[in-house]
């Protein structure tokens, strides 16, 4: 029994903490065998202390400390027999003359210096010996009689532990309290952390939960911190005995608030008082009592009140993931469920802004990457299966709630995992989920983004296409068109990427095909060659329909950038194809225009640069290029137009002459023959070129004035050419087709009838010029003066006509005939002249007077000179001559009256060669008076 109790009061008052006395066994040995080499001085040392006391008297004043050293040395004596395993009596007997030097020091020498060590190691003794009570007066009396002793600390300690392990907690607890409060007026505290420790369960024996919460949270924070900070490793650095005291407090404060309100409790406890960065630990505590309980809802709740506390402290996410393991332990699936959700909201990664991971490293918390990760995972694929299981109940709310759950937790995957191995792959799903929700905008995004932001991986090109498909489902929503032309327009764009990104995926040249023709009918036609040429470099060779579709963007764009040579080329490259089923000849006939139209618009271009000469080859090689065209006639036309203007008439009436016939209902004969007959007048073919402005005179299709034009030029050449066959033809036709007007009817006329007088045709003469007198009687008042000048003048010429009849009778025997004769041809011939002055042409009318004059002259002359009767005698041919004269002289006034009146017209300015010859015939009649006036009268004078 004996060695039972050394033993505890050798931890009691071994001068140490409870920290310190677990030391390592190593460093007991080596204290073992120092004391093992100095017994046998101290045992010298002993003997000489006793023959001193045995010797001194009471007054001498080493006796007080030889007392004391030799009831040290006998305490020590017996603390180290009980060590090498005497037995207990001898070690009690050793104690028991330790106490009685002590007892004798203190009474003897009760003020002596130093007695406050005496009161402590009798203490220990008394101890030692089982003498609980008088070892706890006697350290009451230490602290009472030198409070300021060094031993008071140990010694309101000791007093302490005596009373607790009395089961007096009130006044242990006071005693703890004391050496609390001794270490916070400057003891040096060797005793606080079990003071501390002691003092907690204390107060919780008493049930006074509070304060021995704030005893345990002081005892942690006192070991736990360096400089007033808690370090990651600080409990981990403890020795063992150190750890199970702390871990001890830890459980009696996760009782006593487990005794109480729980977390409330707790977070009431840190609200006054402070564990800064090792509140996990009290959490933790009271979290793992609760689940060892299966008080699973309140464990949950500790480990939550620690998050909401400090959500960013670096123990937070283990607290969160605690509550997810309660719950999951507890078979709590949907707190479970709802836990890791708020573990994946609270830390995941790159949230930006003030948050855990502002704070803390990935690196530094890679378990907590680690759980994120695995959490994040579970959490988008149990909303996505949950979304699918009710995809065919479009209209479920819970369907809708799940996939936008779903898309939620695979964008904070994504954020918080955006360059690992599985990040592709859960970026196609995400894009999936969106595709299934009819999301396809969005999709779109997620899918480009997966297809080509990420190193390659197996979902490239699958995502590639799939955005393709997107792009389609959705622009088929765009109501806007200008939003819809945007939209087609990125379509286009990821459809010419995904086709260079994985030209060898089976869609590809499809794909490419489709963004060709979709940029060409937008009208973006750089684009639109640039995607046809890398179709139609793709190897392998795209097929031949794709080849052919490419080769119609390559040659419809060229042509519409007005480079017609390469769009020539496309075009016949396209024909070359033999694509079946696709190249009807509906088709073909399509290509072979835009063939044509390609070589006909170079034509068209050199034309206006002025290269007329690779112009015209270029409109005539278009036939060799593309004979069935619609466009040949047109090239054909052109081509010889072109030559005009190079001047070169001859090659251009050939080309004319080909497309007369080989074209003969062409619309555009008619300015083939205008084009000819310009071409054979310069090329000097007058006759020709006649000929072809016939053509366009007779042409009803030509308008009025055309057509008289062109008769008229063909008139002037055949006249130049002295043609008068063809020219009295085109005249002909002129008044027989011709709506001429009067005038030109009548000159036309006057050229006919002159033609025919050359011609010696006199019939036709007589025939054409009565024609002008009835074309000017049909016109009545529409007459012109220039028709009835012509009508006059045809008329006096028919006058005449009957002058020559008259003339030509001469008066002979029998002399009533042939003058009866001559009288009605003269009066033929006066009532035609009488026809032509009617017309009152002033001109026409003085040859008329003349030619009256005339007639009444001849008249006059014819009697004078007529044949005279045979068998006259001189009287009698007297007599008849004189009878003569009488008839003679009433034609002959007559015919100087005449004269005379036209003479007279000089009053009225005229004066022309009938006047004049009228002078002449007065002067031969009537010489005496004309033939001076006649001789000297000037054309200004008589003007005059």
């Amino acid at each position: 029994m004996i060695r039972l109790i050394v033993a505890v009061a050798s931890v009691l008052f071994s001068g140490t903490n409870a920290i310190a006395q677990t030391e390592s066994t190593s460093e007991q040995n080596i204290a073992a065998m120092s004391l093992a080499s100095s017994t046998a001085a101290k045992a010298k040392a002993r003997a000489s202390y006793e023959a001193f006391l045995r010797l001194a008297t009471p007054d001498d004043p080493r006796r007080p400390g030889a007392l004391r050293r030799l009831a040290d040395m006998e305490l020590e004596r017996a603390e180290e027999l009980l060590v090498d395993g005497a037995r207990d009596e001898d070690a009690h007997e050793l104690y028991e003359q330790a106490i009685a030097l002590y007892r004798d020091l203190i009474k003897g020498y009760p003020d002596h210096k130093g007695n406050d060590a005496v009161y402590y190691q009798l203490a220990r003794a008394l101890e030692a010996v089982g003498d609980m009570d008088a070892a706890r007066t006697t350290l009451a009396n230490l602290v009472s009689q030198q409070p300021k002793s060094t031993y008071a600390e140990e010694s309101e300690f000791r007093r302490g532990e005596t009373l607790f392990s009395q089961g007096n907690y009130k006044d242990a607890a006071t005693a703890y309290a004391a050496v609390i409060e001794r270490v916070a007026n400057g003891s040096k505290g060797a005793f606080l952390e079990q003071s501390w420790y002691k003092h907690g369960w204390s107060l919780f024996k008493l049930s006074d939960y509070p304060e021995s919460q704030s005893a345990f949270l002081h005892l942690l924070r006192h070991r736990l911190l360096k400089k007033g900070e808690y370090q990651r490793n600080s409990m981990d650095e403890l020795a063992p005995g150190g750890q199970e005291m702390l871990l001890d407090a830890l459980r009696a404060m996760s009782l006593s608030f487990a005794y109480a309100e729980g977390v409330t409790d707790l977070n009431t406890l840190l609200d006054r008082d402070t564990a800064p960065g090792f509140e996990h630990l009290l959490f933790t505590d009271l979290g793992e009592l609760y689940r060892k309980e299966e008080r699973y809802q309140d464990a949950a709740e500790a480990y939550r009140a620690f998050v909401a506390r400090l959500p960013n402290a670096r123990h937070a996410p283990h607290m969160q993931l605690a509550v997810i393991d309660t719950y999951h332990e507890a078979g709590f699936f949907d707190q479970e469920m709802a836990a890791k959700e708020e573990f994946a909201a609270e830390y995941r990664l790159n949230r930006g802004g003030e948050d855990y991971w502002s704070l803390h490293s990935p690196e530094e918390s890679e378990d907590i990457v680690v759980a994120l990760k695995l959490h994040l995972t579970e959490l988008t694929q149990y909303y996505h299966a949950g979304a699918q299981e009710l995809k065919d109940n479009p209209e479920s709310g819970a369907r809708n709630d799940a996939y936008v759950k779903a898309e939620q937790w695979y964008r904070a995957w994504l954020s918080s995992f955006p360059a690992v191995a599985e990040t592709p792959e859960t970026h196609f799903l995400l894009a999936e989920l969106l595709f299934d929700q009819g999301e396809f905008a969005k999709a779109v995004v997620d899918y480009e983004y997966t297809a080509y932001e990420y190193e390659p991986h197996p979902r490239s090109s699958e995502a590639a296409y799939a955005a393709l498909l997107a792009y389609g489902k959705h622009e088929a929503s765009i109501d806007d068109p200008e939003s819809r032309w945007s939209w087609e327009r990125q379509s286009i764009d990821s459809a010419l990427k995904f086709a260079a990104a994985f030209n060898d995926h089976s869609e590809a040249t499809r794909v490419q095909t489709d963004a060709t023709e979709r940029l060409y009918e937008r009208g973006d036609l750089a684009d639109a060659l640039a995607a046809a040429e890398d179709l139609l470099a793709w190897q392998p060779a795209a097929p031949l329909e794709e080849q052919r579709i490419a080769l119609l963007v390559a040659g419809n764009t060229h042509f519409d950038q007005n480079d017609y040579g390469k769009a020539e080329n496309a075009f016949a490259q396209t024909l070359e194809l033999q694509v079946e089923g696709a190249a009807d000849a509906a088709t073909r006939n399509d290509v072979v225009e835009l063939l044509a139209a390609s070589v006909y618009r170079q034509g068209e271009t050199e034309q206006t640069n002025g290269n007329f000469e690779k112009a015209a080859g270029h409109f005539l090689r278009l036939a060799s290029v593309a004979p069935v065209s619609t466009l040949v006639p047109t090239a054909e036309y052109e081509a010889a137009s072109v030559l005009m203007d190079l001047k070169n008439y001859g090659r251009a009436a050939q080309v004319l002459q080909a497309f007369r016939s080989n074209f003969p209902g062409h619309e555009l004969q008619r300015d083939v023959t205008r084009n000819l007959s310009v071409s054979y007048l310069e090329s000097g073919d007058n006759e020709n070129a006649a000929g072809e402005l016939m053509r366009l005179a007779k042409d009803s299709q030509n308008d009025t004035e055309t057509r008289l034009a062109a008769n008229y030029q063909a008139i002037d050449i055949y006249r130049e050419e002295k043609n008068p066959g063809s020219l009295l033809d085109s005249y002909v036709y002129l008044i027989d087709a011709q709506p001429l007007p009067i005038d030109e009817n009548i000159a036309a006329r006057e050229e006919i009838a002159g033609i025919y007088q050359e011609m010696g045709s006199e019939s036709q003469y007589l025939a054409w010029v009565k024609s002008i007198i009835d074309v000017d009687t049909q016109a009545g008042a529409s007459a012109t003066p220039r028709s009835r000048t012509a009508a006059a003048r045809a008329t006096l010429m028919f006058a005449k006509q009957a002058w020559q009849p008259f003339a030509e009778v001469r008066l002979q025997e029998p002399l009533q005939q042939t003058l009866k004769l001559k009288k009605q041809r003269m009066e033929t011939l006066l009532d035609q002249l009488s026809r032509a002055s009617s017309y009152n042409i002033a001109e026409v009318t003085t040859a008329v007077t003349y030619q009256v004059a005339a007639a009444y002259a001849e008249m006059a002359d014819s009697l004078m000179t007529s044949e005279r009767p045979d068998g006259l005698n001189a009287d009698e041919l007297e007599q008849y001559e004189f009878l003569l004269e009488e008839q003679a002289f009433p034609f002959e006034e007559q015919a100087i009256e005449v004269h005379e009146t036209n003479v007279n017209r000089l009053d009225e300015g005229l004066y022309d060669a009938w006047m004049r010859q009228s002078f002449a015939a007065l002067a031969q009649l009537m010489p005496g008076r004309y033939q001076k006036v006649e001789k000297g009268v000037s054309v200004a004078e008589l003007n005059n």
